[in-house]
């Protein structure tokens, strides 16, 4: 594979570079996967990591901050006991169809999946759906409100190894929320990036929360990128909890994608990590819409 040629890369840089030309063969996907991380590790290296003259990142040296890539995990083993002392007994038994990713991988056995397909609800995890994609999750991965410039965005792209794809039918309300728990194992350096890809249908309504906790205290960084299309008439309540160590870079992108009369309500509640960035993009493709 052929990347674009910089005068300089950072240590960091090279380094992600080498860590998807190592993974590649072995990421989740096939040809339609491979395709959109060839492209997307392409815009990275063509990009390098953001720095104080991009005027979105001039407050956020990213580029002099990260002076490592840690090496990608995929999944660690958490039991019942050990989520709840990660994240709060309260926070690990909230009311929700409970959904657990540790390390970038989706755990079954901790979360609420007959639950959520007893509702009607399309919902697999991203390592699975890549293998074997549904048209649905085709037609959006990487197109929600993309941001073709992120180099943030399309590292995440190029070296996601799991998260959530979801698909709430139309007209559809759940009698509860949607808890997706977060936990990055960092009893050693590590790096994680996940992805969501969340569907709204037609006059449907979600609430969604998300929380993040770490299980050890080594540095880490963790890339998220969570994409949502809410529908003509469709509500989407997202609301994002982080209290990962004081050792992690935690670096959060919402891509809202917003149709005819749709309405989005998002809030972020950040108390842990050395560096939390929480991004959202939303774009509208009708009249009406509106962001909170």
């Amino acid at each position: 594979m052929d990347l674009p040629v910089q005068q300089f890369r950072t240590k960091a840089e090279q380094g992600f570079l080498d860590a998807f030309a190592k993974a590649e063969k072995k990421l989740p996907g096939k040809d339609w996967a491979a395709g959109l991380r060839r492209k997307a590790i392409q815009t990275f290296g063509s990009l390098g990591l953001p720095h104080r003259r991009i005027e979105a990142w001039k407050y956020t040296d990213l580029r002099a901050r990260l002076t490592e890539a840690f090496p990608p995990v995929l999944g660690s083993y958490v039991n019942e006991t050990a989520l709840a002392g990660i994240l709060g007994k309260p926070i690990a038994k909230l009311p929700a169809y409970r959904i657990v990713i540790v390390a970038g991988a989706l755990r079954p056995e901790l979360s609420d999946l007959a639950g959520l397909r007893a509702e009607g609800v399309e919902v697999v995890s991203l390592a699975e759906a890549l293998q074997n994609p549904p048209a649905w999750l085709k037609e959006h991965l990487g197109k929600i409100n993309a941001q073709n410039d992120d180099a943030v965005i399309a590292l995440n792209l190029a070296l996601m190894t799991g998260g959530l794809a979801l698909k709430i039918g139309k007209g559809a309300t759940l009698d509860k929320p949607v808890h997706l728990i977060h936990v990055a194992d960092n009893r050693e350096p590590a790096s994680v990036f996940t992805r969501h890809v969340i569907v709204v249908e037609e006059g449907a309504s979600l609430d969604l929360l998300e929380s993040y906790a770490s299980l050890g205290s080594a540095p880490a960084l963790g890339s998220t990128v969570t994409e949502a299309l809410v529908s003509d008439n469709a509500v989407l309540n997202h609301v994002k909890l982080q209290f990962e160590n004081s050792d992690t870079t935690h670096l959060s992108a919402w891509l809202i994608g917003l149709k005819r009369d749709a309405r989005y309500n998002g809030f972020q509640f950040s108390s842990g990590a050395a560096l939390a960035r929480n991004q959202i993009n939303a774009g509208f493709d009708g009249e009406g819409s509106a962001v909170n």
